[in-house]
């Protein structure tokens, strides 16, 4: 079905699975991290030592970890095939980080 959302995992250099772009039909809809912007080593959790890094760190890191995914996400063939705004979608999150 053509409303239908579908997932496809974006994956790190690590082959590590970092997040997803979900799609409704051929286009873009939605792009999610499975990490919180505030875990720095994607273990999971975010120790102590990383939550008072972000409270201090003087940028502020909103939006990092989604824009991890995009930026990742605009190197894999597959998903470029399905929609290839993925380049300009990935770019703009990154100029507005």
């Amino acid at each position: 079905m053509q409303n239908e959302l579908s997932w496809m995992p974006v994956v790190s250099h690590g082959n590590k699975t970092i997040g997803a772009v979900g799609f409704v039909g051929e286009k873009i809809a939605i792009i999610a991290s499975f990490y919180a912007d505030a875990d720095g080593n994607q273990d999971g959790k975010v120790s102590l030592g990383e939550n008072i890094a972000q409270k201090i760190f003087p940028i502020s890191i909103r939006k990092m970890a989604v824009t991890r995914v995009a930026i990742q996400a605009k190197y894999d063939p597959d998903i470029y095939a399905r929609d290839d705004s993925i380049r300009n979608i990935a770019n703009k999150m990154f100029d507005e980080f």
